[in-house]
């Protein structure tokens, strides 16, 4: 342990978090061997001036902050190797995480007061900077500290604006855990960031959801669709369809959102604490029976990918009301007599999808295809589940499905504009009553 502690303090490094400049960076080929600050000014090109004062800014910080490494972006990666260019992206989330400390140099704000205009705030990459190193410290645009604590993160008054301009709570800016876990709302931090690269929207969140991506740069919005197979193959969960808006027009598959603005709409709670516990008191009528939420078997198939839903059909309750340009509210109820205790569906749809639901007689059948259903975990040998649950006590999460009336082919998932939800109407309740549920078949859907 003394040994290791020994080399943990020599070796501890500080590492850098700041945007690129439009020119003049110092870049890996104009350093090589051991060079000197002063040797590498003689070197620089006028418009590198810049670059050059920047990386000296950041070493003069690293050192004060009692580190004898630094390592910035700029110059520590060789860019013509696509060798190494792919080891540093796939180890640049564990690389800011096993640093002693962030600095990040936030080169458009003078105070602390400035800070959340900041460009830092709206890059790709800068969001697992964000969150990966334990200790972090802001810098303005002069390099004085925007505060004077040690380490921002454990600063209030820094976490309460971070988390009013990125929604990321304070627990998680000081705790983040990677994980292919609460995936809306991880995605919606990374929303409407931007990479010089599109590409780099899905690679600057592989350390994030922590889950393995080749890297092939060419590739375009391909490469978001290859993360979201990663993370639902690390992860089958349901958590991953809940998206909303159009699905990737790249992909084969309609299962997968085309970008994290899709997850945008999504405002229940962290999905990681939702797991089934027969001790909680919610979920006390299911005491003593084995269970959890939501297809875990769903598979790519040569159809697409193959999920089960728990469906709940419903027909039009009122007219569609447009709520916005070319967006209209369609208010659903289940028509089945045993789910006359859900509430009523709100769904926000296209133009065209609305005017299917108006067609007289109906040529279309509609249905929420809920996703995380409570299933039951039979041990039974070659027992195949063909029925799941919906139960009092949560929101239940589900796509809106429609198959052409009398025919075989199949649901289908039609595009919405918000999360479709499925809930228990409230009514008073007895002391010592049991949670109500509803029992349904499930479906086979392909996407």
């Amino acid at each position: 342990m003394v040994i290791k502690a020994i080399i943990e303090e020599i070796g501890k490094y500080a590492i850098f978090s700041h945007r690129w400049l439009p020119i003049g960076e110092i870049i890996f080929g104009k350093i090589s061997g051991e060079i000197t600050l002063a040797h590498l000014a003689g070197l620089c090109t006028p418009s590198e001036l810049g670059g050059l004062e920047k990386l000296r800014q950041f070493c003069t910080k690293a050192r004060e902050l009692g580190c004898s490494l630094a390592w910035a972006d700029t110059c520590c990666i060789d860019k013509t190797s696509s060798s190494e260019l792919d080891e540093a992206i796939r180890s640049m989330f564990r690389w800011y995480r096993s640093a002693h400390i962030c600095v990040i140099y936030l080169a458009g704000s003078t105070a602390l007061e400035d800070m959340e205009d900041d460009a830092w705030f709206k890059r790709g990459w800068t969001l697992q900077e964000l969150l990966a190193p334990a200790r972090i410290k802001f810098f303005s645009k002069d390099w004085e500290p925007l505060c004077q604590s040690e380490n921002d993160k454990l600063n209030p008054e820094i976490t309460r604006r971070i988390e009013r301009k990125t929604t990321i709570p304070e627990s998680q800016l000081r705790d983040f855990q990677p994980a292919p876990h609460d995936i809306p709302i991880r995605m919606a931090w990374a929303a409407n960031r931007v990479t010089t690269r599109v590409e780099d929207r899905a690679y600057s969140l592989i350390g994030i959801f922590d889950v393995n991506l080749i890297i092939a740069y060419g590739e375009g919005k391909s490469a978001f669709g290859r993360l979201m197979e990663a993370i639902y193959q690390k992860r089958p969960h349901y958590e991953v369809f809940l998206w909303e808006r159009r699905p990737a027009d790249d992909h084969a598959s309609r299962a997968f959102p085309a970008s994290p603005e899709s997850y945008l709409s999504y405002d229940g709670p962290e999905l990681s604490d939702r797991a089934f516990k027969a001790d909680d008191p919610t979920n006390r009528v299911w005491a003593g029976r084995s269970g959890s939420f939501g297809d875990n078997s769903f598979a790519s198939t040569n159809r697409g990918l193959r999920i089960r839903c728990l469906d709940v059909w419903v027909t039009l309750r009122s007219d569609p009301v447009e709520v916005a340009q070319h967006t209209w509210k369609l208010t659903l109820r289940p028509w089945h007599p045993l789910e006359r205790d859900i509430e009523d569906v709100v769904a926000l749809v296209d133009s065209q999808t609305s005017a299917s639901f108006k067609m007289k007689p109906p040529r279309l059948s509609a249905a929420i295809g809920v996703l995380d259903y409570l299933r039951d975990e039979s041990d039974r040998p070659g027992y195949v589940e063909t029925k799941g649950s919906l139960v009092e006590g949560r929101d239940h999460f589900g796509w809106l499905l429609m198959c052409p009336t009398g025919h075989s082919g199949g649901w289908y998932k039609v595009m919405t504009y918000n999360t479709v939800r499925l809930r228990f109407k409230q009514q008073p309740r007895k002391s010592g009553s049991s949670l109500r549920s509803i029992e349904r078949s499930l479906i086979q859907v392909h996407l």
